[in-house]
């Protein structure tokens, strides 16, 4: 029988008990290092920063990893949030006046500006790789991902090292307070695995596979702890039962002490999306459904006040 862990809102036992069994903290040096950098300039500067998590987060079966459990989540909205903050929405390149971004993302996630090349190889392999080998493509959207004081990719694959980096990010990034907007849109598994098979779980002719999942602890509430109390922080929530969709996404606002939350429906969550705060419901729609979210998050947090 696996040992449980209560996905309890603000346990800090069942936290601490999560990494000790499924690792990513301490998170690994040479991130944290590369945080503390991003933050001091950002500090110095006294810039906004938005930290966008992206992508699905894997639960393994195994220690040396061969299977997982996984979810859907292409990383794809993520990585829209963070190119419309860093730019306004108006440009495809970093703009002065917009957000430094902290990106902490899926390995395998769609990445800010490069994922448009990824979306032109599908839709014409053969004229994209044309047009690349003429001469820069997206030159600016790549010039503006290599400066390093501006922005910041931080990879992770699984839960443990999501949750491990998040705490890292909001730990380094707490001297800047109320320039923090914290945009939460990576999908986050429920469940792990606690016990791990050191090595590949071997298949079984005729046989099945029992695995016993524990919950991952709820940790929404532990991103104004880990970081600043003045953090503007933005939760997201998916559902496919329209009816418990509004219900849910309030709930997250008073139990977490969120600041608002993206609601979406499965079904329409490209086209719509309402972003919920204590005192109202704002529904954003329209073909550039991620932009028009980004202006909304930033109201938000203007609303909020940054120092």
């Amino acid at each position: 029988m696996a040992a449980q862990v209560e996905a309890t809102p603000n346990d800090a036992a069942a936290l601490e008990a999560f990494f000790e069994k499924a690792g990513g903290w301490p998170a690994a040096q040479h991130k944290v290092d590369a945080l503390a950098t991003f933050a001091q300039q950002a500090l110095e500067a006294n810039a906004k920063v938005a930290l966008v998590t992206s992508g699905g987060t894997t639960a393994p079966l195994e220690r040396r990893t061969v299977r997982y459990v996984d979810n859907f989540s292409t990383g794809n909205r993520g990585a829209a949030l963070a190119e419309h903050l860093a730019s306004k929405g108006q440009t495809p390149a970093f703009d002065a006046t917009g957000y430094r971004v902290v990106y902490l993302h899926r390995s395998t996630a769609a990445f800010p500006f490069t994922r448009h090349v990824h979306d032109a190889l599908r839709a014409d392999p053969a004229g994209t790789l044309q047009r690349l080998a003429e001469g820069p493509y997206c030159a600016k959207s790549f010039a503006a991902l290599q400066d390093s004081k501006r922005f910041l990719a931080v990879p992770f694959d699984t839960i443990g090292e999501y949750l491990g980096l998040l705490r890292a990010c909001c730990t380094a990034l707490e001297p800047l307070g109320g320039n923090v907007l914290v945009v939460l849109a990576a999908a986050v598994s429920d469940f792990y695995v606690p016990d791990l098979c050191e090595h590949k779980i071997q298949s079984r002719s005729g046989g099945g596979l029992s695995l016993e999942f524990a919950p991952v602890p709820k940790c929404l509430g532990y991103v104004k702890r880990w970081g600043s109390p003045q953090f503007c922080v933005c939760g997201f929530k998916l559902e496919t039962d329209e009816q418990l969709l509004k219900k849910k996404a309030m709930a997250s606002l008073a139990n977490y002490g969120l600041d608002c939350v993206v609601a979406n429906m499965l079904a329409t969550y490209r086209e719509r999306a309402t972003v919920y705060t204590a005192s109202e419901g704002v529904v954003v729609a329209g073909d550039d459904v991620d932009a028009r979210l980004a202006e909304e998050l930033m109201r938000v947090h203007a609303a909020r006040g940054v120092s």
